[in-house]
């Protein structure tokens, strides 16, 4: 049987439901002693023949084993960084071999290949 207009106001059911909030008090984190700090070092090293090579020599570096991206970054940095007192200088070139597998080469270079390059073309200009 249904209600009429009246009686469902009589019996309250026209009212808006009631909307109660309940606030959620998040518990204090707690205090644990004894958990040690850990290391900043990463986990892979990598290590590449710098101090070895001379001007001309070069290395090769799969793209499975590192992205050319990854690859010239690492190079880069330790170029700038303070483990290179001597100031040697690389450049980075990628490539595919026969079988279309991606790699990057890394060479080291002249110091200032663009000095060398301006003297050479100056001394040129002198004997002419």
């Amino acid at each position: 049987m249904r209600l009429r207009k009246e009686e469902r106001r009589a019996l309250g059911y026209d009212k808006p439901e009631r909307k109660v909030t309940v606030k959620v008090i998040p518990l204090a984190p707690t205090i644990e002693k004894g958990i040690p700090l850990p290391t900043w070092s990463r986990p892979t090293v990598f290590s590449y023949p710098y101090e070895e090579m001379e001007i001309g020599d070069s290395f090769k570096i799969m793209h499975t084993e590192a992205s050319n991206n990854t690859i010239s970054s690492r190079v880069h940095s330790w170029q700038r960084g303070p483990k290179n007192p001597k100031g040697l200088r690389f450049a980075c070139r990628q490539g595919k071999d026969k079988q279309r597998n991606g790699f990057t080469r890394v060479w080291r270079i002249d110091p200032d290949p663009d000095i060398a390059l301006y003297n050479s073309m100056a001394q040129n200009k002198e004997d002419k």
